[in-house]
């Protein structure tokens, strides 16, 4: 039976060929010219074979086998039970190579192409599948589950599927080229740890309550007095303080003591009434009259956006996006050891990054997570890293390496920038600080961190840094140099994520629940009714159509995009569970369980993603850098 060679060759699918003289391409002269990707075993007049690799040519040949230098094979089946009886799944991509030697490609032939000439892709798969299910059935046998699920396997894996595929690599001649991101997937061994992880953190909270305990019962008359009496020193110190910084503001302010006394009040809702009371002194009954209408005319365009958003999602009609709702310039991963910047609205190749900032040659290890920043006028990205934080723009890079080295493989989950300071935090080392030159960092608020379990989420806002520590958030006034954080309370679990915006506060935890502050009243906080069956591993804010919602990522198949306070819910539709999440007026975001896709949703629709973004290592954290329509 004839084979048309060149057609095999140019089919992707292909992988091997058998073939006689008279099936190459000429009426009177017979050539071979291997093409670049493949190899061929020549099969000449007198008996003798040769291999010529990718450009070798021969005249001389009566036929012979071509075959792909690689074949890769993805594999996804139930890999049987742990040593310790959990199931597991297994997901793995194979990348064979075909042998360089004349018996190697003569035992392929007799394999794969016994019964026709040609063999797909296909056939390799499924040839190699039973050899691989049960090799990968023994290793999980021999291994518990935690090995399996959280250790790295990869080496060990390597080693074992060389020896125990021996038998088909020589029934076929091919060889083990790699063996590329096996995962093994166990949902009985995820809510084991979440269970031992829950109880170790109430255990550690339980001690901790114990000991305070302890220290309350030992303190006497005479160390409560001794508390007592720093404490109106410190008070005195404090009162000197801000009498001193109010004579510098006074003079800076040429001698004006409304200015100063405006600049001094820390909090920003009594600092803005206080000058809006002075602005109102000086405006005419005329003026007076026109900044009301101004405010009511806002008060009704806001309610106005609240009816069409609650309509379009009763009736399914089509928003419309806001002149000023800021839209994605960049979405950013954090992939390995590398940032990735994709622009999922260009027409050309959405998929590939437009930006790519590789921190391989740098000391910190693996990146963990990233924010942007504008520092003196210019955008920077801060990535954060095992061993501490890297500051990026363009190719210029600097390190801040944490005051002592971590134990975990964790890094630094997040990272904020205020007034010549570079802030992180790290669940091990707690809250950490460095000035923007370069000099080594230090650790903040140690006491009042305790001995929290997670330490998470730094973020400045209106000049105050928020981060959180256990199930508490934290608020630091870093402008005035205090130590002495402010906390809010009354998470019923350890906070998972939490971002600030306007007044308020909104936190997520791991039982799935969502809490919202005031930020001038952190002792009262507001149970939301939206529950999640998992952990909030990640909350972020973003304005559509007009509307603010709060994007809530929770391990589902759908991303939540919510705002519960005005019973407003829009659901972005996954056919994979989703972690990481961010968002914007023209787009919502989340990142597969897998850590290997980056679902893009057209944010006016919720159906299915626009556009799929796929990485070749797990992403750890992604972040939307956004800009207003106008300067896209």
């Amino acid at each position: 039976m004839s084979v048309d060679v060149e057609s095999f060759v140019r089919d992707d699918d292909s992988f091997a060929l058998r073939f006689a003289r008279d099936d190459l391409p000429g009426l009177l002269s017979k050539r071979l010219e291997v093409p670049r990707g493949w190899r061929a075993l020549i099969k000449q007049a007198s008996g003798e074979n040769a291999v010529l690799g990718p450009g070798g040519v021969s005249n001389e040949l009566e036929g012979g086998v071509l075959v792909r230098e690689r074949c890769r094979l993805d594999y996804s089946f139930d890999a049987g039970r742990s040593r310790d009886n959990l199931p597991f799944d297994f997901e793995v991509r194979l990348v064979l190579a075909a042998g360089t030697r004349a018996l190697d490609l003569t035992q392929l032939e007799r394999s794969l192409l016994a019964e026709s000439p040609a063999a797909r892709t296909a056939d390799v798969h499924a040839f190699f599948a039973p050899y691989l299910k049960d090799a990968v059935r023994f290793f999980v046998a021999e291994r518990d589950a935690e090995d399996l699920g959280v250790r790295d396997q990869r080496e060990a894996l390597n080693k074992h599927l060389r020896e125990s595929l021996g038998k088909g690599f020589f029934e076929t001649g091919l060889q083990l080229d790699d063996v590329v991101h096996p995962v093994f997937r166990s949902s009985e061994l995820d809510e084991r740890l979440a269970r031992e992880a829950e109880a170790q953190a109430r255990a550690e909270e339980l001690a901790r309550e114990r000991e305070l305990l302890k220290l309350k019962k030992g303190l006497d008359k005479e160390a409560l007095l001794m508390d007592i009496e720093v404490r109106d020193e410190a008070d005195r110190h404090r009162r000197e303080r801000r009498l001193q910084r109010f004579e510098e503001l006074r003079a800076k302010m040429g001698d004006d003591d409304a200015k100063a006394l405006v600049m001094m009040l820390d909090d920003d809702r009594q600092r803005a009434a206080l000058i809006r009371e002075l602005i109102e002194k000086d405006l005419t009954p005329e003026q007076r009259s026109a900044v009301k209408l101004n405010e009511m005319e806002a008060r009704v365009e806001e309610r106005l956006r609240e009816l069409q958003e609650k309509l379009a999602q009763l009736t399914g009609a089509k928003l419309r996006a806001g002149p000023e709702d800021p839209v994605t310039r960049r979405v950013v991963c954090v992939v390995g050891k590398r940032l990735l910047a994709f622009d999922p609205k260009t027409n050309l190749h959405p998929e590939v990054p437009k930006e790519v900032y590789d921190t391989e040659g740098g000391a910190l290890g693996y990146l963990r997570s990233v924010r942007n920043e504008t520092i003196d006028g210019e955008d920077y990205l801060l990535a954060g890293a095992q061993r501490g934080v890297y500051k990026i723009n363009g190719i210029l890079r600097t390190e801040y390496h944490f005051p002592r080295e971590p134990k975990g493989k964790g890094g630094a989950n997040s990272v904020c920038y205020f007034d010549g300071r570079i802030y992180a935090t790290h669940s091990e080392i707690g809250l950490v600080e460095w000035p923007l030159d370069g000099s080594p960092g230090r650790i903040l608020c140690v006491d009042a961190i305790g001995g929290a379990s997670s330490v998470r989420g730094a973020c400045m806002h209106r000049g105050l840094l928020y981060f959180s520590a256990g199930s508490e958030v934290l608020c630091l006034d870093v402008a005035t140099g205090s130590e002495v954080p402010t906390r809010f309370r009354g998470s019923d679990d350890s906070i998972t994520s939490f971002l600030v915006s306007g007044n308020e506060l909104l936190a997520g935890n791991r039982s799935g629940k969502l809490y919202r502050w005031s930020l001038d009243d952190p002792g009262s906080p507001e149970a939301f009714g939206v529950i999640k069956k998992n952990p909030i591993y990640m909350l972020r804010e973003a304005v559509i159509a007009g509307q603010r919602f709060f994007v809530i990522g929770s391990k589902d198949y759908t991303v939540t995009v919510a705002e519960p306070r005005k019973d407003l819910y829009r659901e972005y539709q996954a056919r994979e569970e989703v972690r990481w999440v961010d968002g914007a007026a023209d787009f919502v975001f989340g990142v597969s369980r897998s850590g290997y896709k980056v679902f893009c949703w057209d944010a006016l629709k919720q159906s299915a993603p626009a556009l799929t973004i796929r990485v070749s290592d797990k992403i750890q954290d992604l972040f939307v850098i956004k800009t207003l329509p106008a300067q896209v």
